[in-house]
């Protein structure tokens, strides 16, 4: 190996690049890093140091050679203590690792949103149906609220109600940033107080409910968590004490609820800046919607909706990258990277690339069709992560987006938005709008 120096981030003695990783857009700040130091180069975040891989070479490797030489339970451990889910999927590594997403990959088919289309359609209607007519509101909370619904239709059997999800992702977010993304210190959650308290008490006492409903048969479902149950019994007890199975009660919303909820966020947002691509767009929904809400496959056949659905996920990736360890040392790029150094793989940074996406910051929906196809483009497009631990949920999480725009957009017109309007996202751990993203109802 040759033990070629990795460049350094330029920071602030002692606080690192600790501001800008913290502040309001870490992926656009890691990106020009990129951009000026290359594929590999050094952060330094406090007391913690990083090691930062971007661009095609770096997906490759975090599905080739890294699978064996990264590993992703450091950067679980606290968080999963915290939850005390220590053996938990999500931070397992190696065969045990395989063997659960094995277990549970059937579970998070797209294919089971098909038994609940209409009981979708119907949230959907419903999350707007208090509002007036040429009334403006705030879109965040309300897609939230209609994505936990979704979840909890198709994957939990069970819904928190409007301030159980206020506590639930409150929590969430907080132990994210503190345990796992390392935004601030572990220790800082002690001054929390009360609603810290609070908060996990009400997420640990909801997954408890939906536990207890499954082991007494009166969920009427047979979904993930009683696969969990099952697994816990029969396949392979030893990797679930009572906090692995309880975390499983809530991991289809702890994975999903922000994620998919601020990505139809992002949907609605680019559309209503974009008039002629959501022209487009309705057209195709009400040649559908007005026969029939068209099933997981059927939704794939909708070319205006799915170029939506791919383009929204490459502008607006809910996960910019992905931390990991390395298990021995390894070359990359030249660079010698040791045991033990964490790295940080930012998948996305090709999404905006020029060599990869033209008008890389333009939402082009026309970049997903023949002759272009520029998400063919081998480890170019990695919404979903890359390697052992990406997103196991995918493709249910894209049914959703669809069925979800589809439903929306068929039964209710917004008004535009100003083609230029800027809203600075904040990153928390998801990137979102805020409370600044609105809309106005036009019709219903």
């Amino acid at each position: 190996m040759r033990d070629q120096s990795i460049p350094k981030v330029s920071s602030i003695p002692v606080i690192g690049s600790t501001l800008k990783m913290i502040g309001k857009n870490p992926r656009d700040f890691l990106l020009k890093q990129y951009h000026r130091l290359g594929p590999i180069f050094r952060l330094n975040v406090m007391h913690l140091n990083y090691i930062v891989i971007a661009g095609e070479k770096a997906n490759q490797f975090a599905s080739g050679e890294g699978v064996h030489l990264l590993k992703s339970n450091a950067f679980w451990k606290g968080m999963l203590h915290e939850l005390e889910a220590d053996n938990f999927l999500i931070g397992l590594d190696g065969p045990e690792h395989v063997m659960l997403r094995k277990i549970f990959r059937h579970n998070f088919s797209k294919n089971n949103v098909d038994a609940h289309l209409q009981a979708i359609n119907d949230l959907c209607i419903q999350t707007f149906e208090d509002i007036r007519v040429g009334d403006s509101f705030e879109v965040v909370e309300r897609i939230l609220q209609l994505t936990s619904q979704m979840i909890g239709c198709v994957v939990t059997g069970e819904v928190p109600t409007r301030e159980e999800l206020e506590y639930f992702l409150f929590y969430i977010n907080s132990i994210t940033n503190h345990f796992a993304l390392n935004r601030l210190p572990a220790w800082l959650l002690k001054f929390r107080g009360a609603r810290f308290k609070k908060s996990k008490t009400l997420t640990f006492d909801f997954a408890e409910r939906v536990i207890e409903k499954h082991l007494t048969g009166s969920s009427n479902l047979n979904n993930f968590v009683d696969a969990v149950i099952d697994a816990a019994r029969n396949k392979c007890p030893h990797l679930f004490e009572h906090g692995d199975i309880r975390f499983s009660a809530i991991l289809p919303l702890f994975a999903g609820i922000d994620t998919l909820g601020q990505t139809i966020n992002y949907a609605l947002f680019e559309l209503h800046k974009n008039p002629e691509i959501l022209a487009l767009l309705k057209e195709e929904i009400r040649a559908v919607w007005s026969n029939k809400i068209p099933s997981s496959a059927e939704l794939k056949d909708l070319k205006v909706l799915n170029s939506v659905i791919l383009e929204t996920l490459r502008l607006h990736p809910a996960a910019f990258g992905m931390v990991r360890t390395a298990n021995q040392d390894f070359e990359f790029e030249g660079a010698l990277v040791k045991k033990g150094e964490d790295v940080v793989v930012l998948t996305t940074a090709t999404h905006f690339m020029e060599d990869y996406f033209k008008n890389p910051t333009v939402f082009d929906i026309d970049r997903y069709r023949a002759p272009r196809n520029e998400h063919r483009q081998i480890n170019a497009f990695a919404p979903f992560g890359k390697g052992p631990h990406s997103c196991l949920g995918s493709g249910l999480a894209e049914a959703l987006m669809g069925l979800a725009l589809g439903s929306i957009l068929y039964h209710y017109e917004f008004e535009h938005l100003d083609p230029n309007l800027k809203i600075k996202e904040r990153i928390n751990p998801t990137p979102s709008l805020g409370s600044k993203f609105k809309l106005k109802i036009v019709s219903k």
